[in-house]
C-alpha cells in the first residue's frame, strides 16, 4: 500500500490488534489506530452499537499507543 502512495494504514481494534500494530511499526509501516465503534468489525459486534465501557476504551487506546501507532481515531 505504501508503494502505491498510501502514507499509512489504519487498523481497527485495540488490545486484540496491538501485536499487529506493533508488527507493522517494526516493519516501518506507519499505523493509525481506530478504537471504540469500529465499522469494519460491525458484524463481529452484532451490529452498530454504542460503546460505553470507558475502561475498555481507554485500555484499547493505551494498547494501540503502546504498540506504536502515530495517531488514533476514537469513535
Amino acid at each position: 500500500l505504501l508503494k502505491a502512495g498510501a502514507h499509512a494504514v489504519k487498523l481497527e481494534g485495540g488490545v486484540r490488534m496491538a501485536e499487529a500494530v506493533a508488527a507493522c511499526v517494526r516493519a516501518d509501516i506507519p499505523v493509525m489506530g481506530h478504537v471504540g465503534l469500529t465499522p469494519q468489525s460491525v458484524h463481529r459486534m452484532g451490529g452498530f452499537k454504542v460503546q460505553r465501557d470507558a475502561d475498555e476504551l481507554l485500555a484499547d487506546a493505551q494498547a494501540v499507543e503502546d504498540a506504536g501507532a502515530f495517531s488514533m481515531v476514537v469513535e
